[in-house]
């Protein structure tokens, strides 16, 4: 007997489901950058999954390094695994939060992985979809991510040790370093920081203001952020030294970076020790000297000519930077040199206490009171008559002379220079 429309045979009921279910990802959280630095972390990775149809029957994850195939895959047992180089995706199930990876009775309301053995300066890229339990499978939601717990390293290139010129600045390199050559670091953050002590009394120096302050100072160097080599310098101007207390210190240098892990902020970034100096160097400096054979008219000499047209000499700061320079001309009699004719007041001829007027500095060539930085190098100075200024004397037949100089640097040392008679 068959049956028909209004009395079937047989009756069979059963549910169709298209819907597919849906997936989050919730841990980690997503920053940008993304670069993640404390393992905790990623401790366990997870999210959330719902079906409306028949139920979420399980949650797969995909992870692999964020570079092409062949690459490293992660292939997940109960609770462990091992990185595969393979070719495509390998799909993991993950674990229920509520039951466990092996427990009835799962929802996947909540699901998480774990027991993942992460490689350090790494960048990942995580994949998870649910299937529900018609087949029916979610989109795919992917984060990806750079693992990175080591500190970036600075590097200061510039030679220490005693010194006895001016160091006129500091350089060196920082790079935010991987373990290994194939793997990737979350990169500088674009700034390499510096602090300069000095021995003597502990100050450090501001740049920003160009002095020494007794508090912590830190000069922030900008460069490119990112990974590579980075190249920074700083430079060391004249007041670096000009107000040191004394004539001579030591110096310690201290140089630190730190990376771009963002997540889950700022704070969380690597940052190399800044406890151990960097570079250590030391200045000292002495008194001016006179570079020898510069000095004209020679002392003690006798000169046929009574044209000579100028007066010069060299000096050599010898490490310091000279502040100032004078000279006094002295005639029999001793009668003094103005600057543009010979006095008609006789003087006593003790440099050390000259009255105003005999010690001349400023209009030579160049003008002897020196402004930051000149002054720290090899300088020749002539009296000529430079821009109308203090010109060489004008001398007569038969004439006995003495000319006197004396040049002081910031250190205050002092060089004095009285030799004897120059004959004409």
């Amino acid at each position: 007997q068959t049956g028909n429309a209004s009395n079937p045979k047989y009756v069979r009921y059963f549910s169709v489901d298209k819907t597919a279910p849906t997936l989050s990802i919730t841990a980690p959280a997503v920053t940008v950058p993304n670069n993640i630095g404390q393992s905790s972390i990623l401790e366990t990775l997870g999210g959330e999954a719902a079906d409306l149809g028949f139920g979420v029957d399980r949650v797969e994850y995909s992870l692999h390094f964020n570079k092409d195939d062949p690459t490293g895959h992660w292939q997940h047992y109960v609770d462990s695994g091992v990185w595969t180089t393979d070719v495509g995706d390998i799909w993991n199930t993950a674990c229920d939060s509520a039951v466990g990876c092996s427990g009835s009775g799962a929802t996947w309301a909540i699901w998480k992985s774990s027991n993942i053995a992460w490689f350090e300066s790494e960048t990942y890229v995580f994949t998870a979809r649910a299937v529900d339990e018609a087949g029916n499978i979610s989109s795919e939601k992917t984060i990806s991510f750079i693992y990175d717990t080591s500190a970036p390293e600075t590097r200061v290139t510039t030679s220490g040790g005693a010194m006895t010129t001016r160091l006129t600045g500091l350089a060196g390199t920082a790079q935010d370093r991987s373990y290994a050559s194939t793997c990737t670091a979350s990169g500088l953050d674009g700034n390499i920081y510096l602090a300069v002590a000095r021995k003597s009394d502990g100050s450090f120096w501001d740049s920003q203001v160009s002095t020494w302050t007794g508090g912590v100072s830190v000069s922030t160097i900008v460069s490119s952020p990112g990974t590579g080599i980075k190249n920074w310098s700083l430079a060391l101007p004249s007041t670096f030294y000009d107000l040191l207390p004394g004539t001579t210190d030591t110096f310690y240098v201290y140089t630190w970076a730190k990376d771009r892990v963002s997540n889950p902020d700022a704070a969380y970034a690597n940052k190399e020790s800044s406890e151990t100096p960097k570079l250590t160097f030391s200045y000292q400096s002495s008194s001016p000297t006179l570079v020898s054979g510069s000095f004209y008219p020679e002392a003690g000499s006798a000169k046929r000519e009574v044209t000579i047209s100028s007066v010069a000499f060299t000096l050599d700061p010898v490490g310091g930077r000279i502040k100032q320079v004078w000279a006094a001309f002295l005639k029999e009699g001793n009668y003094n040199w103005t600057g543009s004719s010979w006095s008609d007041v006789a003087v006593t001829d003790n440099p050390s206490a000259f009255p105003a007027g005999v010690w001349l500095s400023t209009a030579a060539d160049p003008a002897m009171i020196f402004a930051a930085p000149a002054g720290q190098s090899i300088l020749p100075i002539t009296f000529s008559g430079y821009g109308g200024g203090i010109s060489s004397p004008t001398w007569s037949d038969g004439g006995k002379y003495r000319i006197y100089m004396k040049a002081e640097n910031t250190a205050g040392q002092k060089l004095l220079y009285y030799p004897p008679n120059i004959v004409s």
